[in-house]
């Protein structure tokens, strides 16, 4: 009676997956999956522009799927992930978009960033 067959085990992992995918939606929005397909094929990164706001990002880009790195001093995440994609802000809260960033497998793929004034 302990036996499970194969139809109700694959039941069950469809079953899971459904409430997986209700729980979790989409991963990325749209408009990122949009404006990530062009980038690849252009480049170009219009119409994000570094010194972008969080809500600005926000309104071209969707929510993002994750973010990090807060801290006890800065409770506002520097850095908002879409799909393999990083956008990283300053700490505060009305900080402004810095860099866009990439790795895999340890290799930096894409850097996109402010540079550094010297002075």
């Amino acid at each position: 009676m302990g036996a499970t067959t194969p139809n109700n085990s694959m039941q069950r992992t469809a079953l899971r997956a459904a409430a997986d995918a209700e729980r979790y939606p989409a991963m990325t929005s749209p408009a990122f999956q949009d404006w990530w397909k062009q980038f690849k094929v252009t480049g170009d990164i219009c119409p994000v522009r570094l010194g972008m706001s969080r809500d600005e990002v926000r309104a071209v880009l969707g929510d993002p799927e994750d973010t990090g790195g807060t801290s006890r001093k800065h409770s506002t995440p520097a850095i908002w992930k879409y799909d393999e994609l990083e956008f990283h802000f300053g700490p505060g809260p009305d900080d402004h978009l810095e860099l866009i960033y990439l790795e895999r497998d340890a290799v930096v793929q894409i850097s996109i960033g402010l540079c550094a004034s010297a002075g």
